[in-house]
């Protein structure tokens, strides 16, 4: 498995450097790489709250040589490699970002409309900005993605006292100069979203886009009561999966099913392709589009059901 370190990162399949830019937006300063195809469909890539722009360019890279026709734009969070803190007086870090960082760069860019993938805080940003912006997202693929702040995300950051207590992928991560500081402001910003009972679900019911939900089963910080509540809210068209053996980095954990799946996911959004639903017993339904279900059925639908398994089912994988 790939590690990117540094402000310099190679592309070990062809010796090239990927070298972050600062980009000047509405919304400040924010670091950004990019590669791919400049004239293709983009896909920005939204890091957790701790994450450079280099934090799922393993997946990226993976990407990249399978879909060379796209457009990739890695991003720093707010305090993370060279972009600045969000500006005091913020209340809701998440909501600015979604309402107001990610549009701003994507008119900073040029990008009319785009994919998004984001891990954690990054996958709840790009969940709200789909919600917001409906016509400027394609379709989402959100990795241990949360919409509510609960009592098990509770426990699990007081126990987290310091970057060293968390998960050790997120200290592999840390890419400030005072990573500890960062580490308890982020942690703050968790906390104050439990003591407030934040709750961003209601602007997920804007998300008409074809969604991928992917979790951890052994996330040690979500619990499986985001994913149902995250599918439930979401109008478009959702495919939910946990691997078994995964933790909150699902995507360190299981690269390769992560990029099949993140593949498939686009090539829907492209095709309007409806997804394969997989029920607990593992047999694989073709459902009706959910847009063409009244509404008064649709609400009596159960919760979907659930994928937990060790390896990626055989249908991620062309024949």
């Amino acid at each position: 498995m790939r590690q990117f370190r540094g402000n310099l990162k190679p592309d070990p399949r062809d010796e090239q450097w990927l070298t972050p830019q600062l980009v000047k937006t509405g919304a400040g300063d924010i670091e950004v790489a990019e590669f791919g195809n400049p004239n293709g469909p983009a896909l920005i890539l939204l890091p957790h709250g701790l994450g450079d722009w280099s934090s799922l360019n393993n997946i990226a890279l993976d990407l990249d040589a399978l879909k060379p026709d796209l457009r990739f734009v890695s991003l720093s969070r707010p305090g993370c490699g060279r972009t600045p803190c969000v500006r005091e007086g913020i209340s809701d870090p998440l909501f600015f970002e979604a309402s107001n960082t990610v549009p701003a760069l994507m008119d900073a860019l040029g990008i009319e409309a785009a994919h998004l993938v984001g891990h954690a805080d990054g996958a709840s940003v790009a969940l709200i900005f789909a919600g917001l912006f409906p016509d400027r997202a394609l379709s989402v693929v959100g990795l241990s993605a949360y919409g509510f702040a609960d009592e098990y995300l509770r426990a699990a950051l007081e126990s987290m006292s310091s970057l060293a207590d968390g998960p050790q992928s997120l200290a592999n991560f840390a890419s400030v100069k005072d990573p500890e500081t960062r580490f308890l402001r982020w942690r703050e910003d968790r906390l104050w979203e439990c003591a407030t009972n934040w709750n961003a679900t209601r602007f997920l019911r804007g998300v008409s886009i074809p969604f991928t939900f992917i979790q951890g089963a052994r996330d040690e910080l979500l619990s499986i009561d985001q994913a149902a509540a995250i599918t439930a809210c979401v109008q478009g068209e959702v495919c939910w999966i946990t691997l078994q053996n995964a933790g909150h980095f699902v995507h360190l954990d299981n690269p390769q099913q992560i990029v099949m799946l993140i593949r498939r996911q686009l090539e829907q959004a492209r095709g309007a392709v409806v997804p394969s639903v997989v029920t607990s017993d593992k047999t694989i339904l073709r459902p009706t589009s959910k847009r063409s279900v009244p509404e008064v059925v649709r609400s009596s639908v159960p919760a979907r059901p659930l994928l937990v398994q060790d390896e990626a089912p055989a249908w991620l994988f062309p024949a």
